[in-house]
């Protein structure tokens, strides 16, 4: 069959989680397309990887308007459905393959039902508190101040995420705490199935290194952060904690690999602590060098402000610094205090405050011993009960549900 995967909102290449699904389903023999935003080097139409991508531009300026103000009032939009219908006309759809809540996602799930296409909504996130922390996070602007003062931003994502699973034939949630959230905003428990952000531990071993990174920082003892540099991630707060790691272990080292929109601030702040020479920002790389960069590291951060957003999802990068056997330190977001309770395999941390990261690095560094068990025991984790081709499986039994109903 057909599957439209729709991104808009998102680019396309690369997204691990759509990729690793893809695979999924052109092993079962299905044809797959991505309807993504574009980008001014990528031309409109193109192939990668056996996917037919299809990039559509937003509107005009003033239907843009338009449509933002429909989006806010109804969650959907008539432009983005009257393309999309057009794109599952052209190529044939029979199934639509939704991932998150974007501007167009709504739009999608009318035009799909419309031409009695099979429906799947695919939620990375929680987007209700996710967009509450994001217009928490920033300066004020007038937009800033409107999401965060007047309209209700996290009632209407609820809304929305109702809205739109309802009218879907099959929910994916990535992490069973977001399923259960789901469900207490009223979807059908029937139709929610987990696919987590796992990796798969053949492919992902089988990924290759570039020798030249690791012997550059495997010398000294290196943190890693790896991910989009905003307000979400806690980078700010491993940063702050540096001074204070050097006061101890003056042969650390922080490698930061990402790019986003605070990481003029964070060089900023970089120099006024001064450890500049403590701290290299590689900017964003290519995925398949990432894996060189966490072999070389000595241990890895993931230590977000825990909230009701971090409760309800999980990280691709987590199963990767988990396959990689490196101690993690983490800030104590419940699917992780859940996964701990399988074996010990990482530092959970209370809070993200500059002392607490800093006496874990320390503890990590200081007692090689303990620091290399845990990192064994998340190994072993990612191998035997978080690989993706137990994820795999789900998928491929959703689908076979949904033609089975398609063809009866």
């Amino acid at each position: 069959m057909n599957v439209l995967m729709v991104l808009l909102g998102g680019y396309f290449p690369p997204d691990i989680r759509v990729e690793k699904e893809a695979k999924v389903l052109k092993e079962m023999g299905h044809s797959i397309f991505v309807l993504c935003s574009p980008r001014k080097e990528k031309q409109e139409l193109d192939v990668y990887d056996d996917m037919r991508i299809i990039r559509l531009d937003y509107p005009h300026k003033i239907l843009r308007l338009v449509d933002a103000l429909h989006f806010y009032t109804n969650g959907g939009t008539f432009t983005w459905k009257n393309k999309i219908k057009k794109v599952i006309k052209d190529n044939g759809v029979q199934i639509l393959h939704v991932h998150d809540l974007s501007l167009a996602g709504y739009s999608a799930i009318c035009a799909a039902k419309e031409l009695n296409c099979r429906i799947v909504q695919d939620l990375h996130e929680n987007w209700a508190d996710n967009m509450l922390a994001y217009y928490h996070s920033y300066k004020p602007t007038p937009k800033i101040v409107f999401f965060r003062y007047i309209y209700p931003i996290k009632g209407f994502y609820n809304y929305l995420e109702r809205k739109s699973a309802r009218r879907a034939d099959a929910v994916i949630t990535t992490i069973e705490e977001m399923r259960e959230r789901v469900v207490r905003n009223g979807v059908e428990e029937s139709k929610i199935m987990v696919i987590r952000n796992t990796e798969d531990s053949k492919s992902f071993d089988n990924l290759p290194v570039d020798h030249e990174i690791i012997q550059k920082y495997s010398k000294q003892p290196t943190g890693l952060f790896v991910g989009v540099l905003d307000r979400f991630r806690g980078i700010e707060c491993v940063i702050e904690s540096i001074p204070l790691i050097r006061a101890k272990r003056s042969d650390f080292h922080l490698v930061i690999v990402g790019d986003g929109p605070i990481k003029g601030e964070l060089e900023t702040r970089v120099t006024s602590l001064r450890v500049s020479d403590a701290v290299e920002f590689v900017g964003k790389i290519d995925f398949k060098k990432v894996k060189s960069y966490i072999v070389a590291s000595a241990l890895c951060y993931l230590t977000q402000d825990i909230n009701e957003q971090i409760n309800r999802t999980i990280a691709h990068k987590v199963f990767q610094y988990m396959l990689c056997e490196k101690p993690i330190i983490l800030t104590a977001a419940l699917p992780y205090i859940r996964m701990q309770k399988y074996r010990p395999f990482c530092y959970l941390i209370q809070n993200n405050l500059p002392e607490t990261i800093a006496a874990a690095t320390i503890t990590c560094l200081n007692n090689p011993e303990d620091a290399q068990k845990l990192a064994k025991n998340a190994r072993s984790l990612a191998v035997n009960e978080f690989d993706f081709a137990e994820d795999g499986k789900i998928l491929r039994n959703a689908y076979k549900k949904l033609i089975s109903n398609t063809l009866s």
